[in-house]
């Protein structure tokens, strides 16, 4: 009887799926990545297939657990559709600079690896020359920039 009802939990588990939905202030709490107010994130849900996303997001391209999107006008996401079970936890939302798949963030540390709060900076896009300007985070990282191709990107700090 025991095997029984172990064999019909898992079989009932390896179909289910789960709905997820982040907030603007989701985004604010990510230390990972600086913020950027351009309504646009990335989220991440390492090791989970995502299923469906908002109408206002998509896949990135040979992902399955990596997605791009646009915030709604009242601060959301949408709703993400994850196979199998899955908390917010499971996905790592930060903000960008752009709707697109390549991005990219810097880091800034003094010269014993401690990082470097509150630094302005300026990225420079080299594909399209479009200039960024920002301040570092509390763990010294600026916002990710985004672009349609692998694009380099360079980084001066302002004094």
């Amino acid at each position: 009887m025991i095997k029984r009802t172990l064999l019909v939990m898992t079989l009932f588990l390896a179909g289910c799926s789960t709905s997820l939905e982040y907030t603007k202030a989701d985004l604010e709490k990510n230390q990972e990545v600086g913020y950027s107010d351009s309504g646009y994130y990335r989220v991440v849900f390492k090791g989970k297939k995502i299923l469906s996303v908002p109408e206002n997001a998509h896949i990135v391209a040979g992902t399955e657990d990596n997605v791009v999107g646009k915030l709604t006008q009242d601060g959301k996401t949408g709703e993400f559709v994850i196979a199998g079970l899955a908390a917010k936890s499971n996905g790592n939302i930060s903000s960008q600079v752009g709707g697109h798949d390549y991005n990219l963030s810097f880091l800034l540390t003094d010269e014993n690896d401690l990082p470097l709060s509150s630094v302005n900076y300026i990225i420079i896009n080299d594909c399209n020359g479009e200039a960024y300007s920002g301040k570092t985070n509390a763990n010294g990282r600026t916002f990710s920039v985004s672009t349609p191709k692998e694009c380099n990107l360079s980084l001066s700090v302002v004094e």
